[in-house]
């Protein structure tokens, strides 16, 4: 059973022949145009130049005139703007920064009017308007969560801060366009959104590309307006064919909601009619084989066995032979698990940075930098974590002699730590009038750094040199 990227090649080399060069491909992603190129060399008899490959928004790039800018900066645009109006730390904000990030990506896309979308409808006014891309179901649905504010005065404060910040979106977003259009910077869906207003403001725009190019759409699945609106244009222009990856089985019965985007798009911009691809592998015989496997270790150990059967039948694994992971965790025991005979495999699984030797290297770096203290002009790191980036294997396989040196001093137990706070401490508890015992500092520790729950301890237990400083092991063991 030939696989749909292999179909599709198939069908374009024998409508076109060697000019197949001259076609501009449009994938939506780059793993398609890999599997496209190795199926197409599978068919030619001789070298020709292959197609053109481009993306979605490389087109979008082209018609708008603006390119996408980096993630990191868009985020440290966006707190710019939304700390004009909210008072919140860089290190709050940037986790539901990058959510707001999507959502305004969303509207653009979507080509949402953000005034409507971010207009506070408590007063349920604003749906008596033109909602007619809302069903009954969902208007009943924001109606409820509105009403659930009640007035004003009933709200609780975690209401009356989201209401806050709801009523400013509109004006956020506005101003975060404004600020990003000055640097000349843009987030995808500002980008698609500007394609997509050109091209209905302008019908004379010139799609990229030379006049007599043709543009080949193949695999997509659920439209946005801006896609839309630029396929629209292609099919306008005579100068596109639109190839679809679906099954007749779910795309034929209105129930499936699997084909709810698709049967849209087949419509809409249906595919050469000369062209014939099979669209009934649902229907086709398969085997289907449930393990049970009681842990996620016997499930990669498992795929060993799996494999070493195909070969043992004489079907040699390939790039046609997929292991889906639903945890990325698993893909490092999974690749230890393929047998040594397998040459090419498919795993449809990316390898998570969390992962990395570089992720471990930078997270202990930043938890060295995050606790360490300055005092009288010094700076002071806890011993785990200066320990911990001395023995991580970017330090230890280094030829760092003084680093080898520092790990033996740490172990040993020769850590001092300043004494410049005694007075402050005795003053301290002096004021509470109690003993320096060990259940006091137990208790109230969490009010103490590092350093100075150390200096209370050893207080305590007569062993703090004013001179030299704390030396003893066994407070570096209690704070632990």
């Amino acid at each position: 059973m030939r696989g749909f990227i292999t179909e599709v090649a198939d069908a374009l080399y024998r409508r076109y022949g060697d000019d197949i060069s001259s076609l501009r491909l449009v994938f939506p992603n780059r793993r398609a145009q890999l599997f496209f190129c190795d199926a197409l060399s599978s068919l030619i008899h001789r070298p020709l130049w292959q197609p053109a490959f481009v993306s979605i928004g490389e087109l979008m790039e082209r018609l708008s005139g603006l390119r996408g800018s980096d993630r990191v900066k868009l985020i440290t645009e966006l707190y710019k703007v939304y700390s004009r109006v909210h008072d919140e730390s860089f290190d709050t904000f940037y986790f539901w920064g990058d959510m707001l990030l999507a959502d305004f990506d969303q509207i653009d896309k979507y080509l949402i009017d953000a005034d409507m979308l971010f207009s506070n409808i408590g007063d349920l006014k604003a749906l008596e308007g033109d909602h007619s891309y809302l069903t009954d179901d969902q208007i009943r649905v924001i109606r409820q969560f509105w009403q659930s504010f009640g007035s004003g005065s009933s709200c609780s404060d975690e209401q009356r801060h989201f209401l806050t910040i709801w009523e400013s979106l509109a004006d956020i977003y506005h101003r975060f366009r404004e600020s990003l259009s000055a640097q000349g910077l843009a987030y995808e869906g500002m980008v698609y959104r500007a394609a997509a207003e050109r091209l209905l403001d302008d019908e004379a725009v010139a799609l990229p590309g030379d006049a007599d190019g043709r543009y080949v759409v193949v695999g997509f699945n659920a439209l946005s307006a801006c896609e839309k609106r630029l396929f629209n244009r292609l099919k306008k222009s005579g100068r596109a064919e639109f190839y679809w990856d679906y099954d007749s089985y779910y795309v034929d019965h209105k129930d499936y909601e699997a084909g709810m985007f698709l049967r849209d798009n087949i419509r809409d911009y249906p595919s050469p009619p000369e062209v014939r691809i099979g669209h009934d592998h649902f229907g086709a015989p398969k085997e289907t084989v449930v393990v049970p496997a009681p842990s996620d270790a016997l499930q990669c150990k498992y795929v060993h066995t799996f494999l070493q059967e195909l070969i043992d039948r004489g079907e040699t694994p390939d790039k046609e032979t997929a292991i889906v992971l639903t945890d990325e965790s698993l893909l490092l025991p999974v690749l230890y698990a393929v047998p040594g005979a397998v040459d090419q495999l498919n795993i449809t699984m990316g390898y998570p940075l969390r992962q990395t030797t570089a992720y471990s290297f930078v997270e202990r770096l930043i938890g060295l930098q995050g606790r360490k203290r300055v005092r009288s002009g010094n700076t002071w790191f806890y011993h785990n974590d200066a320990l911990g980036l001395l023995e991580h294997p970017y330090i230890r396989q280094s030829p760092y002699e003084k680093g080898r040196e520092l790990i033996e001093e740490l172990n040993s137990g020769n850590i001092k730590f300043q004494p410049d706070n005694l007075r402050k401490l005795k003053r301290q508890a002096q004021n509470y009038s109690v003993n320096l015992n060990e259940s006091y500092i137990r208790k109230h520790k969490q009010n103490f750094s590092y350093f100075e729950a150390a200096d209370l301890y050893c207080l305590k237990e007569g062993c703090y040199d004013e001179e030299k400083g704390v030396t003893d092991f066994e407070a570096q063991s209690w704070i632990i």
